[in-house]
């Protein structure tokens, strides 16, 4: 007779989804790079479906025992300071897990997705870290011991060394994650991971994999923060007064990956990357000096289709500059994103000429077929004129576009009528752009759609 166990792990997550647990659902912090914030509804299923598979586990023993392998194919970090908890119940917590998995390697090896966000700064001080307990070092010292893991613990340990020494060990214990997100503070520098990762990869010590199976990461080490200057938007700053970010932590996850196909970072891991010669998409998070990172990197990455990247800082590339950096890929790229995280205008990485549209034009990438502009890329002039309106040289974008294109995506700052794009709608209807299906012209919450159907209302060239 089939029992519970033997369907499939997605219908299971189905079936125990529909039922009511006898706990109330905790909320459960997300932070992820790719996913967008404005899909709450997908973010908030998310955390419905790790909350319900984790109070089920909770619920009686047989629900636990069918629950619990699927529950840690997913491990969520919470915030604990949006709850209002203690660091230290915060890292019985996080102690009891890694515990747990260490004592049960099935269900470790049932771990295939990791979702963390650590916090490196405290508000107030009644969350501020103290001095870690003897107890959370014997704790750490016996399950370090376990899996191999030299941790160097001193008396003047804080609690939140203790949840470093957790993360590593966590870390050593999942051999067969598949995807990751993980945020780590600046001030992490997971030496004893790194010794660890360099003893298993010279054939020395256990011979576990490490983030071999990854396919997907998201990766954020937030060194950045560290010095707040990176933080602010202040226009005055010059382009070389802004420092390249070196990134350690990065680079450790990086190089212990060779099977990556989706990686998003901040690029401070990317220098003298080996190939990554299954990298299909490539979204890099900037937070420093563009510095030709990208240029350097990008022979690297032979299969890559997709590129964005969000800039953190008041430094962004211009358009050319990527435009260039692309070049050995123009014939393999299909999706290309440049809109900007925040609203960054001033002059020094805009181009300089008011039709300077040549230097960055995408019309002989032959593959391109989705391609997101910031409304700075079609004015690259100064965002209002003398009365604070501003001019469209729109005009001209159709002559930066390629043929294959079947969607463009511009983000604006004020909304603008069908002037802005009326060029658009002329490829459409005429078929000058003969794939292109439909133009998303967004500024703030209103958005212009253009679509094949629409183009003809909006070009009519027996008006003209």
């Amino acid at each position: 007779m089939a029992s519970l166990t033997d369907l499939p792990v997605e219908a299971l997550v189905i079936i125990f989804n529909c039922l009511r647990p006898r706990q109330e659902a905790y909320d459960i912090h997300m932070r992820k790079p790719s996913l967008n914030a404005r899909d709450l509804s997908i973010r908030r299923e998310l955390q419905k479906q790790a909350n319900h598979l984790v109070n089920l586990c909770s619920t009686c023993k047989l629900f636990r025992l069918v629950a619990q392998p699927i529950a840690y194919q997913s491990i969520f970090n919470y915030n604990y300071i949006n709850w209002g908890q203690s660091l230290s119940t915060f890292l019985y917590r996080f102690g009891s897990l890694t515990k747990t998995l260490s004592e049960r390697p099935d269900l470790a090896a049932n771990v295939k997705f990791l979702d963390i966000h650590m916090l490196d700064r405290f508000e107030d001080d009644e969350r501020m870290p103290t001095n870690a307990t003897d107890e959370q070092k014997l704790a750490v010292s016996r399950l370090s011991s376990r899996v191999g893991l030299k941790i160097n613990i001193t008396e003047d340990w804080l609690d939140w060394d203790i949840a470093e020494a957790y993360f590593q060990i966590l870390m050593v214990l999942l051999p067969n994650l598949s995807h990751t997100n993980v945020c780590l503070p600046g001030s992490w520098k997971l030496e004893s991971l790194s010794a660890w990762a360099a003893r298993t990869g010279a054939g020395v010590g256990l011979a576990r994999p490490f983030l071999a199976n990854v396919r997907h990461m998201e990766l954020e080490h937030r060194v950045a923060d560290l010095n707040s200057r990176y933080e602010r938007s202040d226009y005055e700053t010059h382009d070389d007064e802004i420092e390249h970010i070196l990134s350690s932590v990065e680079r450790l996850f990086l190089e212990a990956a060779p099977n990556i196909e989706l990686l998003c970072c901040s690029a401070g891991g990317l220098d003298s990357l080996p190939r990554l010669d299954r990298l299909d998409t490539l979204q890099i998070m900037m937070k420093g000096s563009w510095d030709g990172i990208l240029p350097k990197v990008m022979m690297g990455f032979p299969r890559m289709r997709r590129f964005s990247y969000k800039s953190t800082t008041d430094y962004c590339p211009s358009p050319k500059q990527v435009r260039e950096a692309l070049e050995s890929h123009k014939h393999t790229l299909e999706y290309l994103d440049m809109s900007l995280q925040r609203c960054v205008w001033w002059p020094s990485w805009r181009p300089k000429s008011q039709r300077d549209y040549e230097a960055f034009s995408f019309a002989d990438f032959t593959s391109l077929k989705t391609l997101n502009l910031d409304a700075s890329d079609v004015w690259p002039k100064t965002l209002y004129d003398g009365r604070g309106e501003k001019q469209s040289d729109s005009g001209l974008l159709p002559d930066l576009l390629p043929a294959s294109l079947v969607e463009i995506h511009v983000d604006g700052f004020l909304p603008h009528g069908d002037e802005s794009f009326k060029s658009l709608a002329e490829a459409i209807a005429s078929g000058r752009l003969p794939n292109l299906t439909c133009v998303f012209w967004r500024a703030g919450t209103h958005m212009q759609v253009i679509d094949q159907e629409t183009a003809k209302g909006v070009y009519n060239p027996e008006t003209r």
